[in-house]
């Protein structure tokens, strides 16, 4: 699966058990980016509900989970959701669904009595490309503040997004406007 940088990725993953002691399931969405040279992927948590189901995102992903841009969710009894926001090309990798079953011992610990790891996707993230040309007509040769400038942008985008297009006159960046593609 290929998406552009700044889509969103949207995996879901079915866990259910048929034991028929009393269980929980944990339910964790995982990531392995590129193999390294002459080793093994390792798989990096992004998100999961844990058997008391707590929500926790891993590592380099907590900090887009607590931006809001990363989630997780039980769609039904037996499926789960992760939806990963403003996909950036370190996303690139293959995600991993992982489920576990647990019990409770009588001394109050928990054990794992199942556990399975299937592979969900391999995303690509693809880079957007922007050209940007500006070019400024200044009505005299010396420009005053309050005068007026005309500026005109040529922007070129591999994209099927809307893009914004910001200008920083100064030390304040204003949108200026957006761009669809044809």
């Amino acid at each position: 699966m290929t998406l552009l940088e700044s889509q969103e990725l949207r995996l879901t993953c079915t866990a259910l058990t048929e034991t028929q002691e009393h269980t929980h399931l944990s339910v964790s969405f995982g990531f392995s980016g590129p193999k390294p040279p002459g080793g093994r992927e390792k798989v990096q948590e992004v998100i999961g509900v844990r058997r008391d189901f707590a929500v926790e995102a891993g590592g380099r992903f907590a900090e887009r989970h607590k931006a809001q841009e990363l989630s997780v969710a039980k769609l039904g009894r037996q499926q789960y959701q992760m939806v990963l926001g403003w996909l950036r090309p370190e996303d690139t990798g293959v995600y991993h669904c992982t489920a576990g079953e647990w019990i409770r011992d009588p001394d109050g610990s928990w054990q794992l009595i199942a556990e399975k790891q299937v592979a969900l996707a391999q995303v690509t993230v693809r880079t957007i490309a922007v050209v940007l040309s500006a070019t400024a007509w200044l009505p005299s040769p010396t420009i005053y503040r309050g005068d007026t400038a005309k500026v005109r942008c040529n922007i070129s985008v591999e994209s099927t997004q809307a893009v914004h297009v910001a200008l920083w006159p100064g030390r304040m960046w204003r949108r200026m406007a957006t761009c669809w593609p044809l």
